[in-house]
């Protein structure tokens, strides 16, 4: 099943099985101490790229996906993302817990039935959840720069149209690319 390998963008060269660092637990499930990669502060790690080298490595009836979990010190492993056979690749959030910066992260690589993800559903509809969220997300934060701007405006009339604007044009680069706010800099 190693077929695979893990990247952090901007941080690391392709980290694939069978190395030091990404340790086999059994057949179907590895786990990658950030520590030992000298990674002290996993907060600083926010992506990671987990691709497959060879479509052999999954069942082909695409009944199987490689899945991705994060785990910080006294919690449990929490699923972030996953590849799959129409999907060979994927750039995936870490969302750390805030534990995670105060002692050794791991992330956990596992071959799983595609259900497993998330109960029935299977992982296209876990992400489409993810995306619905962070929409919703967005939608909170540009109201409340609406409150607080408008706060300091009066009526808020100019800016309900400009934020309008945002919103439209936010709405627009979302279906393009959901994870496009990702890739930005605060630069």
């Amino acid at each position: 099943m190693a077929a695979f390998g893990l990247v952090f963008p901007g941080r690391s060269m392709a980290i694939a099985p069978g190395g030091a660092l990404l340790r086999q637990v059994d057949a179907t499930h590895y786990v990658l101490d950030l520590g030992a990669c000298g990674v002290a502060d996993a907060l600083l790690v926010s992506t990671a790229c987990l691709f497959l080298t060879d479509a052999a490595a999954l069942p082909q009836d695409g009944s199987c996906a490689l899945s991705l979990y994060v785990q910080s010190p006294g919690r449990e492993f929490e699923w972030r993302g996953a590849v799959t056979l129409d999907r060979p690749s994927a750039l995936i959030q870490l969302r750390w817990p805030p534990a995670a910066a105060a002692g050794s992260a791991q992330l956990g690589i596992t071959l799983e039935p595609r259900a497993v993800n998330v109960g029935a559903a299977g992982t296209e509809e876990k992400e489409q959840a993810k995306q619905a969220g962070q929409v919703q997300f967005a939608r909170q934060v540009g109201i409340d720069l609406l409150r607080y701007v408008s706060s300091f405006m009066g009526d808020g009339a100019q800016v309900a149209t400009l934020l309008e604007r945002w919103w439209k044009r936010f709405e627009d680069k979302y279906t393009r690319d959901p994870n496009f706010l990702a890739a930005q800099s605060l630069d």
